[in-house]
């Protein structure tokens, strides 16, 4: 049996959010029999459409978890919903990495608009300053010239 909490980051229960905010997807389980090999796998949907916008998954990312037996939680830990504003939804399965042992679909959330996003969605990105690897000769007469004056 699954069962899902979203929290804000002051760990309380939400279901709206801004635009960047941090949000935590709680996992609630009750394993009635030791699961040596978890998966878990978080499908974020286009609610309005049913569509797979994003996933994170225990095994695409080499995450291999503790056994798990009995009544238990595991966290997911978004760092930013960099989306636009809308309305989402969960997908979570979990498996023993043969099979599915237990679903939970549209666990519901709403985004709202505190930062605008450029896009559908947000990277998280800097940027770095150009590096020169070979400098023209139009460069350097211009260079020269503004040392000039």
């Amino acid at each position: 049996m699954l069962r899902a909490e979203l929290l804000n980051a002051e760990g309380q229960p939400a279901d709206v959010y801004g635009t960047g905010d941090e949000q935590m997807v709680r996992i609630h389980y009750h394993a009635k029999k030791r699961v040596n090999r978890p998966h878990f796998n978080v499908e974020l949907l286009w609610a309005t459409e049913d569509y797979v916008a994003a996933a994170c998954s225990t095994r695409a990312r080499d995450v291999v978890l503790n056994p798990i037996e009995g009544r238990g939680h595991v966290d997911l830990k978004i760092r930013s919903l960099l989306v636009e504003p809308n309305v989402y939804a969960w997908n979570i399965t979990v498996s023993d990495g043969e099979q599915q042992l237990d679903a939970l679909p549209k666990v519901r959330f709403v985004v709202n608009e505190l930062q605008p996003i450029p896009g559908v969605f947000g990277l998280m990105h800097d940027w770095g300053q150009p590096v020169a690897v070979e400098t023209t000769g139009a460069a350097r007469r211009d260079d020269a010239r503004e040392q000039a004056a």
